[in-house]
């Protein structure tokens, strides 16, 4: 069948509906809408090479675009809603099962990768969020980026049963990890960097105010405990740093490896 007739088919059976101005679809792979809607409004949805699929729930692209290259892109029993922005999947997928993804004013963009969100949610606002060679998944949690960035380079982000915030800043993780689980992680006005290391957050949370807070090349752990770096910076190079049910404070100054080693 000839992909007019297709598109045919869909209008008449009301299971794809366009309002405003339609669009051009290039397909050379396969889109279906299993009881459920896919709405365009004033931009543009392409599937090169891929597949779309929306299972019991509706994606809507207003005054954006929504493209996947080599990829596919899945919405089972939720939505996708991408508004004044635009949604890439290169060579990966993008999966929402019983949740939903909206970007406001925003971009996402997945390359070499994959998103996993399973029964939460992931909001990007005023800014953008890009997964490159590594994966991202929000298991029952949330993940919010508010007039900020998150970047995952060849590693992963975890966030399990609780919440990672980023306001107004930055989250960098490069050739390595970051596992929040049953807790939240909070970066306000600084940046937060992990390089060829890892930082876990159990049972706890852990806020950078207008400072900065850097693991290079070690690990750094929060146990049933708080780490709180107000107007000032925390660097654990070629080490670890380790609070188990207790808290550490870095208040208008800086905490240099070393110093306090005896106290750990």
């Amino acid at each position: 069948m000839r992909l007019e007739s297709k598109l045919q088919s869909l209008r008449d059976s009301r299971l794809l509906k366009f309002t405003g101005r339609e669009t051009t679809l290039e397909v050379q792979g396969s889109l279906g809408v299993v009881q459920g809607s896919l709405g365009v409004v004033q931009g543009s949805l392409d599937v090169v090479q891929g597949s779309l699929d929306v299972l019991q729930g509706s994606l809507d692209v207003v005054q954006g675009s929504l493209g996947v290259v080599q990829g596919s892109l899945d919405v089972v029993q939720g939505s996708l809603d991408v508004l004044q922005g635009s949604l890439g999947v290169v060579q990966g997928s993008l999966g929402v099962v019983q949740g939903s993804l909206g970007v406001v004013q925003g971009s996402l963009g997945v390359v070499q990768g994959s998103l996993d969100v399973l029964q939460g949610s992931l909001d990007v606002v005023q800014g953008s969020l890009g997964v490159v060679q590594g994966s991202l998944d929000v298991v029952q949690g949330s993940l919010d980026v508010v007039q900020g960035s998150l970047d995952v380079v060849q590693g992963s982000l975890d966030v399990v049963q609780g919440s990672l915030g980023v306001v107004q800043g930055s989250l960098d993780v490069v050739q390595g990890s970051l596992d929040v689980v049953q807790g939240s992680l909070d970066v306000v006005q600084g940046s937060l960097d992990v390089v060829q290391g890892s930082l876990d957050v159990v049972q706890g949370s852990l806020d950078v105010v207008q400072g900065s807070l850097d693991v290079v090349q070690g690990s750094l752990d929060v146990l049933q405990g708080s780490l709180d770096v107000v107007q000032g910076s925390l660097g654990v190079v070629q080490g670890s740093l380790d609070v188990v049910q207790g808290s550490l404070d870095v208040v208008q100054g800086t905490y240099v490896p070393g110093f306090l080693q005896s106290g750990f």
